[in-house]
């Protein structure tokens, strides 16, 4: 039950964010015109770099992770770190992902101090 809260939460969030960006019309267009003038394979390229670079940070992570004594597992690195991207996207400044990452270990046992490093 609290799980299917949390996902709830994290939808209605993202989709609240998703209708606030597109409220105005004009930049609606703006963007339809933009997508619809753009290369796929270009934007399909684009989309594979990005998901590689995210997910070659997420693994190199959990090698720090390893470093400093913290074992989780690897579907765990994966699920935190997509959080961390998440919240690096919506939270202002360049730490907000990983507040929310160290705070996560933290709150799993993980010493606080190798949390933060």
């Amino acid at each position: 039950m609290r799980r299917a809260l949390l996902i709830a939460l994290q939808t209605a969030v993202s989709l609240a964010l998703l209708g606030w960006m597109f409220r105005d019309e004009e930049f609606r267009q703006e963007a339809a015109g933009v997508l619809s003038r753009a290369s796929v394979g270009w934007m399909a390229a684009a989309l594979g770099c990005a998901g590689a670079g995210a997910l070659l940070g997420i693994v190199r992570w959990g090698i720090f992770l390893r470093m400093t004594g913290i074992r989780i597992s690897g579907w765990q690195t994966l699920r935190i770190g997509a959080v961390g991207l998440f919240f690096n996207s919506f939270l202002p400044g360049a730490v907000g992902g990983d507040a929310v990452k160290a705070g996560w270990l933290a709150a799993r046992g993980h010493r606080l101090a190798a949390a933060t490093l």
